[in-house]
């Protein structure tokens, strides 16, 4: 075969020459308003994307697969240096404002920070930022005495060094997604029940796959009232804390992917839980957790998982690069055969699209979803000295456990539109199942493109490809959340009930 039947282009560039790194509007060219409608919000979220970019090429991307073959050989290893420059990063507390203790960066700048660990490894990118599932349950209470909780938890051990770990116990053998949909709710075997006794509940059940649940110092746990009828409006969520008497964490699943974020058996047996750790409902309405709540709080999380998937997609994409970079096909230069470049093109536009379909869906639960809150108003950046003092934090603790506090913020997440939550929790379902599909599709095309070389570990696609199956699969699978989408978009079109549109 003649070599130029081949060999139809340029090189990509220089021998030896490494790409660099896309500035952040060249990579979020949707942001570009903030930047002139805001341009300090736009300048902060452009730091916090910085610092994650340093964090992630010093300490991620080069220990990736080493990680990966010590936690083959033990499933119960934790890269402790990590998560201790994840802390000096102020990873664990970056939702949190300043005000009270946290690193105060907006869920803008939160997510994205997601987006780019996930580009070195998702699993990585799961095991620090699944910590968000949890907070936003708990936030989704609106109960101020159970958000100071684990934000004083977090921040203080992250000030000393120390990684904190919050689970979310959903998942049941007999219950899954059906669990978090209030409309699936007396369908799902859901057993985890807390018996009312003097002083707080008494927690009995077992939890299945639950991330860092071997790791986790709290637990943030979906219960039923035993008392009650197994109604929506009998659910509870609870904050365990770890070594309580009764909890024990019997098995670590040995997963196909993801393995640095180890997925857990956590059983509670007789677990004592104080009053003060119980969520506290809304008293005019004990069912808004069961109806509102919860689909807020997957509006958040499953833009979440879009931004892992991203990453994934991204990675792919730069992995097949760099390999055509450095590889022949049939005695030629790989990035100089055109049909090279067209599956490279389609491997960074698959990419992009993911990308953009994320951030949409971020923006909008960053505007009409559960982080709204959070959003609205900007971070104040108190010095860090006047939010650690010992004083001011009793003072600020004791406004959190108010009854008063109570009711004005749950007072507050009523003002959100049913049709506000409803369109920013669809937008999350659309992110979630197309940004997993489109990293799918990449991180295999990506290996057909390497061919043989696809299927080394050492070239990192074939773990690409084990670790995003799991994208599709948590935070509800994809067929779920499609249910979900028809549910809350494409029902309400043929709806003639009035709405309270105001969007």
């Amino acid at each position: 075969m003649n070599s130029h039947l081949i060999n139809e282009c340029a090189p990509l560039g220089l021998p030896g020459a490494t790409p660099h790194e896309l500035s952040f509007l060249e990579r979020y060219p949707e942001l570009c308003f903030l930047a002139k409608s805001d341009p300090h919000l736009a300048r902060q979220v452009e730091a916090s994307y910085k610092r994650v970019i340093e964090f992630t090429a010093l300490y991620v991307a080069p220990h990736v697969l080493d990680i990966e073959i010590k936690m083959s050989k033990d499933p119960s290893y934790v890269p402790e240096e990590l998560l201790k420059k994840a802390c000096e990063y102020g990873l664990f507390s970056a939702m949190f404002p300043s005000y009270i203790g946290g690193a105060g960066v907006h869920p803008l700048g939160a997510f994205i920070n997601y987006e780019v660990i996930a580009t070195a490894c998702v699993g990585i990118a799961n095991l620090i930022g699944v910590n968000g599932l949890g907070i936003c349950c708990i936030l989704a209470t609106f109960d101020p005495r159970a958000i100071a909780v684990i934000a004083n938890t977090i921040c203080e051990n992250e000030r000393k060094g120390v990684a904190t770990f919050l689970s979310t116990c959903v998942t049941e053998p007999g219950a899954g997604s059906d669990a978090e949909d209030a409309d699936e709710f007396a369908g799902a075997q859901l057993t985890t029940s807390a018996k009312k006794v003097d002083g707080g509940y008494l927690l009995n059940g077992t939890k299945i796959f639950i991330s860092n649940g071997s790791l986790a110092t709290l637990h943030a746990v979906m219960a039923f009232d035993a008392d009650g009828s197994h109604l929506p409006k009998d659910q509870m969520l609870l904050i365990v804390k770890a070594g309580s008497e009764g909890l024990s964490v019997p098995r670590i699943e040995k997963k196909m992917g993801q393995k640095v974020c180890p997925a857990a058996e956590v059983n509670f047996d007789n677990v004592f839980v104080p009053d003060q750790m119980v969520c506290r409902k809304d008293k005019e309405d004990d069912s808004y957790f069961s109806y509102t709540g919860i689909a807020n709080v997957l509006g958040a999380t499953r833009v979440g998982v879009g931004a892992f998937a991203t990453g994934v997609a991204e990675s792919a994409y730069r992995t097949a690069l760099s390999y055509a970079r450095t590889n022949e096909f049939l005695g030629q230069p790989m990035d100089q055969q055109q049909w090279v470049r067209i599956e490279l093109a389609h491997l960074a536009r698959r990419a992009q699209v993911a990308r953009s379909t994320y951030i949409g869906g971020l923006l909008s639960v960053s505007s009409i979803g559960l982080v709204s809150t959070i959003a609205s108003k900007r971070d104040p950046n108190i010095p860090s000295w006047i939010s650690h003092n010992r004083a001011i934090g009793k003072v600020r603790d004791t406004i959190f456990n108010a009854n008063l506090t109570d009711k004005i913020l749950k007072h507050v997440a009523k003002k959100q539109s049913v049709t506000e939550r409803d369109t920013a929790t669809a937008y999350a379902d659309v992110a979630k199942v197309s940004c997993s599909e489109l990293a799918m599709e990449n991180c295999q095309k990506a290996i057909t493109l390497m061919g043989k070389g696809g299927l080394r570990h050492d070239n990192g696609a074939e773990k690409l490809l084990r670790d995003v199956k799991l994208l599709q699969i948590y935070e509800g699978t994809n067929q779920v959340n499609m249910l979900d989408f028809i549910k809350r978009r494409v029902v309400t079109k043929f709806n003639t009930t009035p709405t309270d549109s105001t969007i």
